[in-house]
């Protein structure tokens, strides 16, 4: 994605990127910069950082299109499961079903599936509700098969 190798090669935190944005009125570029910086420091193994802006970034994106606020919530939800807490992943991930519904983004429907099977190898009653959302999801975009 353009927007993540620029951000990359520039300073991480940069707040001219985000200003620039605003000033613009591009929710969906101003929203995807805290997505690469919690991209950032989750592969940084920062896990708590990452967290943090990704929650940051779906609290900036409640009034964007569907298809930003299903890739920030989906965001947070990969942040919680990586920190363990299966409980806020599938919750996170549970909010972001309606948004990918709505934005009909393939991207989003396999981010959320690959959340699934990572979150599945547990045994709670949490990833069963979810599992259940996202087989929904799946089922009525009109997948082949959704993945054990």
């Amino acid at each position: 994605m353009r927007v993540c190798s620029a951000w990359r090669r520039n300073s991480v935190g940069s707040p001219g990127g985000r200003t620039s944005t605003h000033t613009a009125g591009d929710r969906a570029v101003g929203a995807n910069i805290p997505k690469c910086t919690s991209l950032q420091l989750a592969e940084a193994q920062k896990p708590v950082e990452a967290l943090a802006v990704a929650t940051a970034a779906r609290a900036s994106a409640k009034r964007a299109p569907p298809l930003v606020v299903a890739m920030m919530t989906v965001q947070g939800a990969r942040r919680h499961a990586e920190l363990g807490d299966v409980d806020h992943a599938c919750s996170s991930a549970g909010e972001a079903v309606p948004s990918i519904a709505a934005a009909r983004s393939a991207r989003d429907r396999r981010r959320l599936a690959d959340l699934r099977a990572k979150v599945n190898t547990h045994r709670h009653a949490a990833v069963a509700a979810l599992d259940e959302q996202v087989r929904a999801l799946i089922a009525r975009a009109g997948a082949a098969k959704v993945p054990p």
